[in-house]
């Protein structure tokens, strides 16, 4: 089996961003649905990379017939991912807000 150039590149990287997501989770910055929710993205990425062939079985048996279709559905996918990483941005801004909020509350009822 003679592997690709990106065959090799798309594994590696996307074993960084899984890593990177469970080394925020142990840090408490993320929650496990994010760490789930990544490693599943980026683990099926590695996964349909290094087995193409496989994509084509799946869309076969989903019923995408074209090309097209299926590039439609990827470019779906990677929408869905950078609304979920607008979210998380999202909710990391509410608990530094929050954090500010009470410190400021503590600092008022302490003078």
């Amino acid at each position: 089996m003679s592997l690709a150039l990106y065959q090799i590149i798309v594994p590696c990287i996307a074993g960084v961003f899984i890593l990177r997501a469970f080394s925020n989770f142990i840090r408490h910055r993320r929650t496990i649905r994010e760490l789930v929710a990544v490693s599943g993205f980026w683990s099926g990425l590695a996964a349909f990379s290094i087995f193409p062939d496989a994509l084509a079985e799946l869309a076969q048996f989903i019923g995408i017939k074209d090309y097209i279709n299926g590039i439609t559905f990827f470019s779906l996918g990677l929408l869905f991912y950078a609304v979920f990483k607008i979210l998380l941005a999202l909710y990391r801004n509410e608990k530094q807000i929050t954090r500010l909020v009470r410190k400021e509350a503590l600092a008022k009822v302490k003078e």
